[in-house]
């Protein structure tokens, strides 16, 4: 089954010094992952909560509820899997961190569960998400964290994605994202992924960031995704407001797609953090997996409202309502929960 591919982008950022901790990895990070709501490290998009996890949720009021008990009782016992293996991670990170006497708040680990309805619910079912992320940064000039994501399908089976990635601060007005990911079941995930993003802090206070990015995804049905973006991030007091344009090259056929992304966010560390995220365009492809190879092109519009809630100083949760839809394919309602500790 041929992936439908979006952009979803995660939105990255720092004021005046860099941290993903603090600053980057609290919400919905643009520069930090581009993802396709199949490939799905959503989140995180998000990006994905991309943060890092980038990666669709649910629409108040619309979540279906008619799923068959066996499905959920066959998704869970795989998910129960991987939440009690992110569990056993959480553990060993913390106890090893704790042990060589780290200052507080330097380490991070998130943990997140995904839901996602698909309509027409007969085709496409429903999709589970599981994910871990651990985040350092113990080098302030340098942060980088771990993410391992379970995903369960209904129609295409189950699978893992590994990434690692890396932030780095290079001057007081430059610094970098770099992510590689790789992925167990080829139907939707992939079987490489790289991604970079040049961060340019503008103005006298450094509270513009000119974002310019790329990415290089290949899948192992010979499909090859490169995406190149550009946008802007202002920060305003509790505000964060943002723009991204993404360009898709889509090979075989070198075809051509367009989106945008749309970000608004309001909070502060310690208390909470909201982003609403929109993305429209068109995902565009050449369809070789039909008896005849022809050009297909849909237009797709993605709604997402993402919180990060600070219940003590080192501890809280966080969560993801989205709508997306690929008129002429499918629409999918979904909806994230999740913990996160600070070490």
């Amino acid at each position: 089954m041929k992936n439908n591919r979006i952009i979803l982008k995660k939105i990255l950022s720092n004021k005046e010094s860099f941290d993903i901790l603090n600053n980057t990895a609290e919400g919905l990070n643009t520069s930090a992952v581009i993802t396709d709501i199949n490939g799905g490290i959503l989140a995180n998009i998000g990006n994905l909560d991309f943060d890092l996890n980038l990666n669709p949720e649910a629409a108040a009021g619309s979540f279906p509820l008619n799923i068959k008990f066996g499905e959920y009782l066959m998704k869970f016992k795989f998910m129960g899997f991987i939440i009690t293996l992110s569990a056993l991670i959480i553990l060993f990170i913390s106890g090893t961190v704790l042990a060589a006497g780290h200052p507080s708040n330097n380490n991070r680990i998130d943990l997140t569960y995904s839901h996602y309805y698909l309509e027409p619910h007969g085709i496409y079912g429903s999709w589970n998400i599981g994910t871990v992320t651990y985040y350092n940064n113990s080098n302030k000039k340098f942060n980088y964290f771990i993410q391992g994501s379970g995903f369960s399908r209904t129609i295409e089976g189950e699978g893992f994605l590994g990434m690692v990635g890396t932030y780095a601060d290079w001057t007081p007005w430059f610094y970098t994202y770099t992510d590689v990911s790789s992925g167990t079941n080829y139907l939707y995930l992939p079987e490489f992924r790289a991604d970079n993003n040049f961060n340019f802090k503008l103005g006298k206070n450094r509270n513009l960031v000119w974002e310019i990015g790329g990415s290089y995804i290949k899948y192992n049905s010979n499909n090859l995704n490169l995406i190149a973006s550009t946008g802007l991030t202002y920060y305003y007091k509790r505000w964060i407001l943002s723009y991204r344009l993404f360009r898709t090259i889509s090979d075989p056929g070198s075809v051509v797609s367009w989106s945008h992304l749309y970000s608004i966010a309001y909070g502060k560390r310690y208390w909470e953090r909201t982003y609403l995220n929109i993305i429209t365009g068109n995902e565009a492809y050449l369809a070789v997996y039909q008896p005849v190879v022809r050009p297909v092109n849909y237009n797709a519009i993605y709604v997402g409202v993402h919180q990060r809630i600070w219940l003590r100083k080192d501890f809280g949760i966080l969560g993801t309502i989205s709508y997306l839809t690929i008129q002429g394919n499918y629409k999918a309602f979904g909806i994230t929960v999740g913990i996160f500790k600070n070490f």
